[in-house]
């Protein structure tokens, strides 16, 4: 289950269902536009190599597509600027339109999401860290050279 809903997170990729007209959120998909390899996958269990090397390709428009092991998987994001930490849910494409939601940063070059991996839940990750009694991922990408 864990590795289905981790796809489909990253198929989906790190996502919210893009809104409409707000200018903030539109500023800040353009920031995640591109292609961004998993370099780091963490659990309550500790690093996982599972995902190492897939990628995610985000668009402006709000969608996005993971790649992985030539598997192709959609979905849509979308982001909450304005949050504190900065939130993320991705709806994926295939899985009857389940969302994941989550937080995110950038540093540099790098992206890192904290997802819950539970789709539809109704609590989203409020810190970056893996917690023991939750199915939490902290995923690092780094944007495709």
């Amino acid at each position: 289950m864990l590795k289905a809903t981790l796809a489909g997170f990253i198929v989906s990729a790190l996502v919210l269902v893009a809104g409409g007209g707000d200018e903030a959120a539109k500023k800040e998909r353009a920031k995640f536009k591109g292609t961004w390899k998993i370099t780091k996958v963490e659990n309550a269990k500790g690093e996982t190599d599972e995902f190492k090397g897939a990628e995610l390709r985000f668009d402006e428009d709000g969608t996005m597509e993971l790649k992985h092991n030539e598997e192709t998987k959609k979905a849509t994001y979308k982001v909450n600027p304005a949050a504190k930490p900065k939130e993320l849910d991705i709806k994926i494409d295939e899985d009857g339109g389940k969302t994941i939601r989550g937080i995110y940063q950038f540093e540099k070059d790098k992206l890192k999401l904290c997802v819950d991996a539970n789709p539809d839940m109704s609590e989203r990750p409020t810190e970056f860290g893996v917690k023991d009694n939750r199915a939490i991922l902290l995923v690092t990408l780094e944007r495709a050279k």
